[in-house]
């Protein structure tokens, strides 16, 4: 999986979500996107389906390119 593969996933959902199609990867999900806790536990589980990978408690996600580094170096 390519890092535009990841990005059209995340842009794909938070279009969905956020109903917002002006998105960077350097946008912040909580402050730029408005996300809540409970909607970052809805994208960690749709990218951990989407994408075969498993995010550890630990580990924080704070932009979409957080995400993106995150998928493409945890791939099975």
């Amino acid at each position: 999986m390519t890092n535009n593969e990841v990005l059209e996933i995340i842009t794909n959902k938070i279009i969905s979500m956020k109903k917002i199609t002006d998105i960077s990867i350097s946008m912040t999900f909580k402050e730029d996107l408005g996300f809540d806790s409970v909607d970052m536990l809805e994208m960690v589980l749709y990218l951990e389906e989407q994408c075969h990978v498993s995010f550890a408690d630990s580990f924080i996600v704070l932009t979409i390119k957080d995400a993106i580094d995150f998928v493409i170096s945890h791939q099975k």
